[in-house]
């Protein structure tokens, strides 16, 4: 656990506030707690801000948009998505607007300690850079051996490892961001589209740039992907 990180939680129910945050303090984090969107932007000026942890029905302007306006600030910071909207298109709002983690409520505070742990750890790896980069907006993935362009949803996905602890996603959680649906979902036709992104990744990256099976668990990111 890395108890240097400072960790903002942006939540207007006020119980819930309070118990988050006595949660992390008492995990050692630095912690500020916020009821609204509008308190973010000191923070955002003048303090140092490792990780937001956003509910997204807020009074006045939205998590979505919260999150958006943080990832224009720094690009660099982590945000969990703590949401009782737990649907597929939730999902993936709430990854397109900025999240690395989103979570559904209720959260059990070991669920939470141990997702903030991993992405701590992450953005610490982070910081060392990466050989792999995708711009988010125009979907172009860079790699050693040159640049590509993705479709949106490969990019999704890719922003999803990018995001996850362990740079891991389940089954379901790819073909959510493939967009795929119930009845376009199987197994079948997700590894057809992961076996056409897993093309695109060698063609820049070589090798060592690969997605790979997890057994029980899912598929995983190989190599570090930095996000612009």
């Amino acid at each position: 656990m890395n108890s240097s990180l400072h960790i903002v939680i942006v939540e207007d129910h006020e119980s819930l506030r309070e118990v988050t945050a006595n949660v992390l303090s008492e995990a050692g984090y630095q912690v500020t707690a916020v009821a609204y969107a509008e308190d973010v932007d000191h923070l955002l000026k003048g303090q140092k801000v490792d990780l937001f942890i956003l509910d997204l029905n807020l009074p006045g302007e939205d998590g979505l948009s919260l999150a958006r306006r943080i990832r224009k600030v720094q690009p660099r910071v982590g945000i969990i998505m703590a949401t009782a909207r737990g649907s597929k298109d939730d999902m993936v709002n709430g990854y397109d607007s900025g999240a690395d983690i989103y979570m559904t409520k209720p959260i059990a505070p070991e669920a939470l300690l141990a997702a903030i742990d991993a992405l701590g750890r992450r953005m610490g790896h982070e910081k060392n850079g990466s050989s792999y980069s995708l711009e988010m907006e125009s979907h172009r993935l860079s790699g050693l051996h040159g640049v590509i362009a993705l479709q949106e949803g490969e990019a999704r996905v890719l922003i999803g490892f990018a995001r996850a602890p362990a740079r891991l996603l389940e089954m379901g959680e790819l073909a959510q961001l493939f967009g795929m649906d119930e009845i376009e979902f199987s197994k079948g036709a997700l590894m057809v589209r992961m076996t056409r992104l897993r093309k695109k990744l060698r063609e820049v990256g070589g090798e060592p740039f690969d997605v790979k099976v997890i057994r029980g668990k899912g598929c995983q990111l190989t190599q570090p992907l930095q996000l612009i």
